[in-house]
């Protein structure tokens, strides 16, 4: 099960071959994405849809998810957390939602349609390994609870067979920690669902762009089940989805090819010194 990517320029090109997976019953559309590699790229759509834009309904305005909001603002918007730069869960809605600042963190997305509206609706996250996974222990117990929750919330206001889950975000930077989360994340969606996530286009790759950790930013528009991924120009490795159950093999193989390229470059490098 594979679901393609499309590089973009711009919020209209087309998609490029999204597949439809089997858990999904036939007609309803599987979460699409398209990455997008300048900065800038998704800001007119967060512009669109940002809170008090003219003419736009209350439902129709972007949620934020803001990893570094703080108390006041998680309350506000009605997102679950254990504190400031732990975790964030937005509220279930109708509402496209934002969060940025992927740097190591990984993220979320579920969606389903409404059994009493029709509409779509769905929930995005922003989390950090080192606050959930078991050797860290921080905030490990609160979030997989209140992941739990909401995830249990989402399959009793969502009509069967309309669920569709995809991960996002994380960081080669510290080995095993991206894996390890994956995991985690993926056993959720298989314990409250009954399938895998996707994960959307692995990890940033660590010292791409010559950053320590390299930033993507991702916008959903839930009424559309489209993603967008915002994140610098990630070298030396195939790019793609793959199921979550699958992390293990997917980053070995992006290993390899990352030290592959490298020693080309390298060897490339050392023939132009001569």
């Amino acid at each position: 099960m594979f679901r393609e990517i499309a590089p973009t320029s711009s919020p209209t090109q087309p998609i490029v071959n999204p597949i439809h997976n089997e858990h999904l019953r036939p007609g309803v559309k599987p979460i699409r994405a398209s990455i997008a590699y300048d900065e800038n790229q998704i800001d007119d759509l967060i512009d669109q849809h940002e809170y008090g834009a003219l003419g736009l309904k209350p439902e129709d305005t972007l949620e934020v998810v803001s990893f570094y909001a703080g108390p006041k603002l998680f309350k506000e918007r009605g997102q679950l957390n254990n504190g400031d730069q732990t975790y964030v869960i937005s509220s279930i809605s109708g509402r496209p939602k934002n969060s940025f600042d992927y740097y190591n963190c990984t993220g979320v997305i579920v969606v389903g349609k409404d059994k009493i509206t029709g509409k779509e609706i769905s929930f995005m996250t922003h989390q950090r390994p080192q606050d959930f996974l078991p050797f860290y222990k921080r905030s490990k117990y609160t979030f997989e609870r209140d992941m739990t929750r909401t995830m249990q919330e989402m399959k009793s206001r969502a009509e069967e067979g309309t669920i569709d889950v995809v991960i996002m975000g994380g960081n080669t930077a510290f080995r095993g920690q991206y894996e390890k989360s994956v995991s985690i994340l993926n056993g959720l969606c298989l314990k409250n669902f009954g399938f895998n996530a996707v994960v959307i286009d692995g990890p940033s790759i660590k010292g791409d762009v010559g950053e320590y950790y390299t930033r993507t930013q991702n916008y959903f528009d839930t009424q559309n089940r489209r993603l967008w991924t915002e994140r610098h120009v990630q070298g030396g490795a195939t790019r793609g989805s793959f199921l979550a159950s699958e992390v293990e093999g997917a980053m070995r193989k992006m290993r390899e090819e990352i030290k592959k390229t490298n020693e080309e470059k390298r060897k490339a490098n050392s023939v132009a010194s001569k």
